[in-house]
């Protein structure tokens, strides 16, 4: 008898391929090029801003913030589609 897929699983293999999909598009690498753009200016600025400019500190720490997460966000979800993926393919067998 053939084991049940947990549906979560397969909905995390399912949105992991989907992002996957997405990154490798054209749209994705756009995005990609811009988060990484965006990055290393802002982590230039930070390098040569003047210590007391709190405020443009505080932006330029966003700005790497968001640049990073951004990229987080969609290796997060490919990295679990690939394990549940792997999980299935486990149970498969």
């Amino acid at each position: 008898m053939p084991q049940e897929l947990p549906p979560q699983e397969l909905e995390v293999a399912v949105f992991g391929k989907q992002v996957e999909i997405f990154w490798d598009s054209q749209i994705g690498q756009y995005l990609l090029e811009n988060t990484l753009r965006e990055y290393n200016m802002a982590l230039e600025s930070l390098k040569t801003i003047s210590p007391t400019d709190t405020a443009s500190i505080v932006r330029l720490q966003g700005e790497i913030w968001r640049a990073e997460s951004f990229k987080d966000w969609l290796s997060q979800a490919m990295i679990a589609g690939m394990k549940a993926t792997q999980i299935l393919e486990g149970m498969d067998e």
